[in-house]
């Protein structure tokens, strides 16, 4: 399952049990991982607050039958705050412009 706040994407296993997540803050370039838990669990879905800016996930799945959710919380790890969001594509900010697109020439969508 996969969570994404736009910079940070938070990824977990939802095939087999599992102990971690791991997340990328520069769209995957580099992924951290970290143990959630000491016993593994079946992870259903990782959802964001409906805040945009926010960087905390919900994290929820079961063990053993049992339903388990984890709040993460990654504003501890003092990322900074991007700038140049009314400015994109230029070189003070940190958003580009993105199109959609399906790999096919002239494929948008």
């Amino acid at each position: 399952e996969m969570g994404d706040h736009g910079g940070l994407i938070v990824m977990a296993d939802d095939i087999k049990k599992t102990k971690q997540v791991v997340f990328s803050w520069d769209e995957g370039s580099s992924w951290y991982d970290f143990d959630v838990t000491g016993e593994g669990l079946e992870v259903d879905n990782i959802v964001t607050g409906p805040n945009a800016t926010s960087t905390s996930f919900l994290m929820y799945g079961t063990r053993d039958a049992a339903a388990v959710m984890y709040y993460l919380d990654f504003e501890t790890l003092h990322q900074r705050a991007c700038t140049g969001v009314f400015a994109p594509d230029s070189v003070s900010s940190d958003y580009e412009t993105w199109t959609p697109t399906d790999g096919r020439a002239g494929g948008v969508g």
